[in-house]
């Protein structure tokens, strides 16, 4: 068949003539775009596509003989090799019909692979590889998500992550097609403008509530939302060269209240370089908490989850002093500690969502060590978030599901040994401060308010038995 014949002399294609060139579905054309896979342009509610893009496509020879990973189409098979900065990590094949890994390739340098795609032997793995990528993704449970996807043809997320080359504000890995001359420096969203227009259409944000001072600099049709992991409405907004994290709540908006009630507990209690700082602002009748980026393009979040995947332990008995090794033999410092400040913070606040993708390590790329202990983040789901019953939280210490060491609270305080950190008078009047913030909210119900700060002053004073056992000579209660 001669292709170049096949194609309408157009300086661009409508989709309709896409997919009769290439003998697939206008929808399938829509998921190509998205992916990368075919260059095109929006112009109103239409795409434009480049008719190269089309000719590259066809170019690609069929499969023959047995399917390699189940896929007919080798065009379904992309082959892209793992980045870092501008350093290659490994090749690696992409199956695109079921949206995973299909298999790894050469091995370029794994001293700056991700530790999650590693192995016990620091080896990649695939399994750990597709978990990896799995987690770098929006998930289908973000509201508005399947509704915008379906304007843009698509039925995944997936096909989106690899769209912003699989890039994020948490590190400093993306995807690059193998062949492609693209690099770090012209795509990375630390050091270039961007405007996060799709994550905030997810976040249901009408566009005349949007800000768009970057957007005539912005590079066009990417944002790091695709790569951005959690249910909760959220998106990325660039203010004055430096990222900020916009995240909304559920039904009853109880989130974005209590990050900030956190920061306003962590302010006391810690030292400024041990939490992300939270503050609320309202958007169209919403609140929203707001956050920075606390990766900048030198550095790298390691999740415990990562952490543990490369290290083998998440399947011990005791995760907690498997995890304490795994930041010894790492290297880095004050883990311990730290490690205490957060079970103390989760235990005062009854934090459920201290999940193993929700602490982790920030490792330096320039000099490949763990430098410290992540900051605090992500902390919306904490002052008694399930409670609503008052008797539940005056009558007695509420119990709540715990994470990530153990599912009984009191087992995770059993961790901690050291308290010299720990200055109970900081915490003075701090129930006044739980009442007045949480009833900013008018979905809060004052007497559950008045409730939660009867249930915060005993669980001070446990905290305070607890202190007493541990540092009987440091902590003067």
């Amino acid at each position: 068949m001669d292709h170049e014949k096949s194609i309408p002399q157009a300086e661009y294609l409508s989709t309709a003539d896409t997919a009769t060139v290439l003998g697939i579905s206008v929808r399938r054309v829509r998921a190509l775009i998205g992916a990368g896979e075919l260059k095109a342009t929006r112009l109103g509610g239409n795409w434009l596509v480049d008719p190269d893009s089309v000719r590259t496509r066809l170019g690609r020879p069929k499969l023959n003989g047995r399917p390699r990973y189940g896929v007919k189409d080798s065009g379904e098979l992309r082959d892209y090799t793992l980045m870092c900065r501008e350093q290659p990590v490994l090749d690696f094949v992409y199956d695109a019909a079921h949206r995973r890994v299909g298999e790894i390739g050469e091995i370029h340098d794994l001293r700056y692979a991700p530790l999650g795609a590693l192995n016990w032997r620091g080896q990649p793995h695939l399994a750990n590889f597709r978990e990896w990528m799995a987690a770098r993704c929006m998930p289908k449970a973000r509201p508005h998500l399947l509704r915008m996807l379906g304007q843009l043809g698509l039925t995944d997320p997936a096909d989106l992550l690899f769209s912003s080359y699989g890039l994020n504000l948490s590190d400093q890995f993306w995807f690059r097609p193998v062949g492609a001359g693209l690099s770090w420096q012209e795509l990375n969203f630390f050091d270039n403008p961007y405007t996060d227009q799709f994550g905030r259409q997810v976040a249901g944000i009408p566009p005349e509530h949007l800000h768009n001072a970057a957007a005539g600099r912005a590079l066009p049709g990417r944002s790091p939302s695709p790569a951005t992991g959690g249910n909760l409405s959220k998106w990325w907004q660039l203010r004055e060269g430096r990222s900020y994290l916009y995240k909304g709540g559920d039904v009853l908006r109880r989130e974005p209240y209590n990050e900030y009630l956190s920061t306003l507990l962590y302010e006391r209690l810690l030292e400024p370089g041990d939490y992300v700082p939270y503050t609320i602002e309202e958007i169209d009748g919403q609140a929203f908490s707001v956050c920075p980026c606390f990766i900048d393009p030198s550095t790298e979040l390691v999740t415990m989850a990562d952490v543990m995947a490369r290290f083998g332990g998440m399947a011990q008995r005791d995760l907690y002093a498997a995890y304490l090794e795994a930041c010894q033999k790492l290297g880095v410092p004050h883990a311990e500690r730290q490690l205490a400040k957060m079970l103390v913070c989760d235990f005062l606040t009854a934090n459920i969502d201290r999940h193993s993708r929700n602490l982790g390590l920030i490792r330096d790329l320039d000099s490949l060590s763990f430098t410290r202990v992540a900051p605090l983040f992500d902390n919306g789901r904490g002052f008694f978030f399930q409670a609503n019953q008052i008797e539940s939280l005056t009558d007695r210490l509420y119990f709540y599901q715990a994470q990530p060491f153990s599912e009984y609270p009191s087992t995770q305080m059993s961790y901690v040994d050291d308290y010299s950190w720990y200055d109970p008078t900081t915490l003075d009047g701090f129930a006044d401060v739980i009442v007045e913030t949480l009833c900013r909210n008018p979905l809060m119900p004052e007497a559950l308010a008045s409730a939660m700060a009867v249930q915060w002053d005993l669980r001070v004073s446990r905290v305070n038995e607890y202190a007493r056992e541990r540092s009987p000579l440091t902590i003067a209660v």
